[in-house]
């Protein structure tokens, strides 16, 4: 016995500071030891050192996947709890890590719903389940608009949207401009348009009237046909033939798009 502890001694002196540094940082949580033995002092650093990386291995659940049984939010006012877990992505029954969870945080956020939020969760037996404690936004929402998305339908850039923000019903705050415009940015993507989704916030003179305006750039959008309503003191025709610069040599074409001017 006393050779082994000679060996182990002389071990714990051959340790680099770097190594040295970790036994004074380490805990050991939830771990009872009993011993009748009193050790040399780098005797008992080296068992910490060798026993820590397998207690760790023991209490951390990360790498482990666990069934989702049960999602909690505390802190809601305005929105529902089914609005916060659709928000989340998160499903009843999917298996989740803790990379999976941190995800899910970061799509509340993004959503613009909260201001704030943090999560803890749980293992009964093989189940997990996962608290939120949120903080929601409480600015007033703004009109969006999509201004120059002409290669998408109202219904395709609502649906879009709302994969982001479940309830998005044409307002938003001001929380939620970056994650719409990640959503915009994955859209053009998906349909291999080149352009670069742009936000800017409109008000008028006074402050009022708040906008949140999405638009596109870096991209040219063939024009087709133009049209002038509520022209009165010169001709709609007028108007056109003297636009004519504007409008694409093949009009046919399948990227050619018709522009409505407000006059």
């Amino acid at each position: 016995m006393s050779a082994l502890f000679d060996e182990l001694e002389k071990r714990a002196r051959m340790l680099t500071p770097k190594e040295k540094a970790t036994l004074a940082r380490i805990q050991l949580k939830d771990v009872e030891v009993k011993t009748n033995l009193l050790l040399p002092f780098g005797v008992l650093c080296l068992a910490f050192f060798l026993v820590t990386p397998w207690v760790q291995a023991q209490q951390t659940p990360n790498a482990r996947r666990m069934r989702l049984s049960r999602i909690e939010f505390s802190g809601l006012q305005r929105h529902s709890e089914e609005e916060a877990i659709a928000a989340s992505g998160l499903q009843i029954g999917q298996l989740v890590d803790i990379p999976t969870l941190d995800a899910a945080a970061e799509r509340l956020l993004e959503s613009g719903l909260f201001k704030k939020l943090s999560y803890r969760y749980r293992t009964p037996g093989d189940q997990a389940v996962v608290s939120f404690q949120v903080e929601e936004e409480k600015g007033a929402a703004a009109p969006v608009v999509f201004d120059n998305f002409v290669w998408f339908s109202d219904k395709e850039l609502l649906s879009a949207v709302r994969q982001q923000i479940p309830s998005f019903g044409g307002t938003a705050p001001d929380s939620a401009t970056n994650g719409i415009t990640k959503v915009l940015q994955r859209l053009l993507g998906d349909r291999k348009i080149l352009g670069r989704v742009e936000y800017m916030p409109s008000s008028d003179l006074s402050g009022g009237n708040v906008e949140h305006i999405f638009s596109v750039e870096g991209v040219n959008v063939p024009i087709c046909t133009l049209h002038f309503s509520g022209a009165t003191a010169v001709q709609e025709s007028d108007l056109i033939k003297n636009s004519k610069p504007l409008i694409a040599g093949d009009t046919n074409g399948p990227s050619c798009f018709p522009l409505r001017w407000l006059t």
